[in-house]
């Protein structure tokens, strides 16, 4: 049943990324689709958002410098974790259900 709904499907046969390049009288579009296994909602904002900075540097003639990169997802949670388990946090939520 899981063979045949995946070859049904085809998920893993078709690209998971796909782009294309619209030359316009109003000016180029680029299109990009990409399958959401592949990048989250947070994440395609972060990436369109360095695509637009380079695209914008390029455009200026400039050097496509992207910012530094940020802490990733696992160093986060783990701080998130720590946060939760330091003394008080939990009291105090169970107080504030209270």
């Amino acid at each position: 049943m899981c063979h045949r709904n995946s070859s049904e499907h085809g998920s893993w046969q078709r690209p998971l990324l796909k782009a294309g390049l619209f030359k316009t009288a109003e000016g180029d579009h680029l299109l990009l689709a990409v399958h959401h296994l592949v990048v989250d909602g947070i994440s395609w904002r972060i990436v369109l958002e360095d695509l637009n900075t380079g695209y914008r540097q390029a455009m200026n003639g400039e050097a496509i410098r992207f910012p530094a990169k940020t802490d990733s997802y696992q160093t986060w949670a783990k701080a998130l974790q720590g946060y939760a388990n330091r003394a008080g946090v939990g009291r105090s939520r169970i107080l504030a259900s209270r």
